[in-house]
């Protein structure tokens, strides 16, 4: 005996289609207001606190925004997407820190991309070839600053 699936008029399919992508929108809407936020909330309390302590490390940073960001969590979002995007999943900090890699080494990558440095953090510089003259090296005596400057001016214009 064959299966047979029930018969679903056109409308209700498209109705049912419909909610489903309004409910995938809005999860994707709200994965970006968090995005936003995360964004903010880091560079002001960056700023902030390197102004009350010049000898910040990134882990005590980190620690001191955890609990700020993860009531911004809670307040901004319901859902948002899973990672397939195929259907929402809660809104809770621990999966939106995994969704959107949220943590001290991401912090320091992106605070060192904005030109704050802070304490522990180690700047990833591009592997290359370096030559084994420094004469040969296209730098021509541009200090370290200069070259610092232009990585990040590098880096700035990929993201």
């Amino acid at each position: 005996m064959p299966i047979t699936l029930p018969e679903v008029s056109t409308p209700v399919f498209a109705l049912i289609a419909a909610i489903w992508l309004i409910i995938l929108a809005a999860g994707r809407h709200q994965l970006k207001n968090i995005k936003e936020n995360t964004v903010q909330l880091v560079l002001e309390q960056a700023r902030e606190q390197l102004k009350k302590d010049s000898n910040l490390d990134i882990d005590q940073f980190y620690a001191s925004i955890y609990p700020q960001w993860r009531q911004m969590v809670k307040s901004k979002a319901l859902f948002i997407p899973h990672k397939t995007e195929l259907w929402p999943m809660p809104a809770y900090p621990e999966y939106v820190c995994s969704r959107i890699k949220f943590n001290p080494q991401v912090v320091a990558d992106f605070l060192s991309e904005n030109g704050i440095i802070l304490r522990g953090v180690e700047i990833a510089l591009p592997e290359q070839d370096l030559p084994i003259n420094p004469a040969d090296s296209g730098n021509h005596g541009l200090s370290f600053v200069e070259q610092l400057c232009n990585l990040f001016a590098k880096y700035q214009k990929r993201y």
